[in-house]
């Protein structure tokens, strides 16, 4: 039978430094390290945040080793549940395996039999051999035994190295980014056409400047400063990140952004901008959102038709066309007045001009050129989700009269 002999862990976690909070509709959320998003505060994400940091901080555990809230479905089996927290390594056959399974409670649950069997449960199915449970206030940890065939208690968990086993490797860092020609990108852009950000059949005329969009994207070593634009003030460029995203058709994306930290109306989101393939045929410029209540794309412009390149020239438009959700598409009349009334400077006749940039030196986040046009395209997502959550309220309020 498990016998509990709880250990006190609340000195050590009480050390760790909680993520910074921040505020959407007036309620507090955690900066996660680890998801890169902001999560709700509540008693239970404070515990594992302090575990995140004590085991960044006191176990050397590597950043890119840590996963939270993974599904499991993630590692090949059929099940909807989810690891609070695993630590992974690769195995003897140099495929990715998970080394630990973390169980956090808010602190006014037990670490009782229920939490015990809930850990090893996940670490059965994923056949990982240490465990730890803990409601930031105990703490549980175990090893599994292979010669008893049991969970053997520890005194503490390992570090990350006593963890591994002499056929265990460490899951190397991602590689730096190695930024390619702006002028002859040509190999580059058949790795992005194979890995899917790039679609085959846009012209290469608009898939070189592409190529030097994406570039300045995904260098970290210029950001941008934060202040405010446009519709919104930048609290901090959060440099790359890799995320999935969906759109009002269903269609998933997932791939590398460049994130940026906002705050607008009062409430902070991330804003993210990306490119992808959207079938063979057209490469999409991708504008998303993380909003209190779904994360998504508020704008997917396909540069097949809305890039138009003269020469060193590349003008970035759009019509205005907008979907909202499962409501559908909604005339460009009822936006344009958001539009003009929020931010006029974009306004054309008959389009909106997002921006023009000269293909004549290599991009980098910080020029001038650039900065305007990711202003005004996340101003111009910002303003198309406002209508899209007008819109959805406007069908609310009709459906209960």
């Amino acid at each position: 039978d498990f016998i509990m002999r709880v250990r006190d862990i609340a000195p050590v976690l009480d050390r760790m430094p909680l993520p910074k909070t921040y505020f959407r509709n007036g309620q507090a959320h955690y900066l996660d390290p680890i998801r890169e998003r902001l999560i709700t505060v509540t008693p239970e994400e404070s515990v594992r945040q302090q575990v995140i940091q004590f085991l960044l901080r006191d176990r050397n555990i590597p950043a890119h080793s840590i996963c939270v809230e993974k599904p499991l479905s993630e590692y090949g089996l059929k099940s909807r549940l989810r690891a609070d927290i695993a630590i992974e390594c690769y195995n003897e056959s140099d495929t990715l395996a998970v080394l630990c399974i973390i169980e956090c409670k808010a602190p006014h649950i037990p670490i009782d039999d229920r939490a015990y069997e809930q850990a090893t449960h996940y670490a059965d199915l994923l056949d990982a051999r240490y465990v730890m449970i803990t409601n930031g206030i105990a703490c549980e940890s175990y090893c599994w035994d292979e010669e008893k065939e049991r969970y053997q208690e520890l005194s503490r968990l390992p570090t990350y190295r006593g963890m591994l086993s002499a056929h265990d490797q460490k899951i190397p860092p991602p590689p730096p980014w190695k930024r390619p020609s702006w002028k002859r990108p040509g190999n580059f852009i058949e790795e992005c056409i194979e890995d899917g950000t790039f679609a085959e059949g846009t012209d290469r005329s608009k898939l070189i400047p592409l190529a030097n969009l994406y570039s300045a994207l995904m260098d970290d070593s210029h950001s941008l400063r934060p202040r405010k634009y446009g519709l919104f003030t930048l609290l901090e460029d959060y440099g790359c990140r890799y995320l999935r995203y969906g759109n009002a058709s269903g269609r998933g994306y997932c791939n590398l952004y460049r994130s940026f930290l906002i705050e607008t109306d009062g409430g902070t989101e991330f804003a993210s901008i990306g490119i992808n393939a959207y079938g063979d045929n057209r490469t999409i410029l991708c504008i998303a959102i993380d909003g209190e209540n779904s994360i998504h794309h508020a704008l997917q412009l396909a540069a097949d038709t809305y890039m138009d390149r003269d020469g060193t020239t590349c003008t970035f438009t759009h019509n205005g066309s907008i979907t909202v959700g499962q409501l559908g598409a909604r005339k460009r009349s009822e936006l344009r007045p958001y539009v003009q009334g929020l931010y006029p400077r974009i306004v054309r006749k008959d389009d909106y001009l997002l921006g023009i940039l000269h293909h004549d030196r290599p991009w980098y986040i910080d020029d001038p050129e650039i900065k305007t046009f990711l202003m005004n395209l996340i101003s111009y997502a910002l303003i198309r989700d406002r209508f899209r959550a007008d819109v959805q309220a406007q069908d609310t309020y009709l459906r209960k009269k």
